[in-house]
């Protein structure tokens, strides 16, 4: 990204983009149980990239992940410290104000599980599975290129912002001993339409 990107998504979160969006991904929110994770003993550690206002990174501290949150955006990444403070989970979320294609940097490894999602990350997903510890999960949902123009979709019309029918899977190939576990393309409504 650059830093047309960052002062883009910076004003965005300003003028209250996504104000209203408290929900976690219904992905992240319907399989979160259904992950092989560590034991919860201690809290396992989670990453969440290119989180925004931290959604996904709220509702995992909430499930009992410690979570360095990510993003570009440091007024997005302020909504997201505020809404921790007030929910109490301030001691569980780390927040890092990155570009992540600039600064390939990440505040930990041995993840138990990292989240990407409604970004296209496709460049850096080899190295965050690098990152994840053994039996670790990269969880990645993205914006679809869809093949028909009669179905009317939200989010990014620009095509450099989602990915095509399989690129993932190509994407997180060169890394030994990962293994798929759910591959799935399809429409999603979301709560706020």
């Amino acid at each position: 990204m650059s830093d047309q990107d960052r002062v883009k998504w910076d004003k965005r979160y300003a003028e209250g983009a996504y104000a209203g969006r408290d929900h976690p991904s219904a992905l992240l929110a319907e399989r979160l149980s259904e992950l092989p994770l560590p034991p919860r003993g201690e809290r396992p550690r989670a990453l969440d990239v290119a989180c925004g206002a931290g959604r996904n990174s709220l509702y995992l501290a909430r499930h009992g992940f410690r979570v360095d949150a990510i993003d570009i955006a440091a007024n997005g990444l302020q909504r997201g410290r505020e809404r921790a403070e007030r929910d109490g989970l301030s001691d569980h979320i780390s927040w890092y104000c990155q570009d992540l294609f600039a600064d390939s940097h990440y505040p930990h490894t041995g993840y138990a599980l990292i989240v990407v999602f409604r970004f296209v990350a496709n460049p850096i997903l080899p190295d965050l599975g690098r990152l994840l510890a053994p039996g670790g999960i990269l969880m990645v949902e993205s914006h679809l290129h869809w093949p028909d123009p009669q179905v009317v979709l939200s989010g990014p019309q620009t095509p450099a912002f989602r990915v095509k029918s399989g690129q993932l899977r190509e994407c997180v190939a060169p890394l030994e001993g990962f293994d798929i576990l759910l591959d799935e393309e399809g429409l999603v409504e979301e709560p706020d339409g």
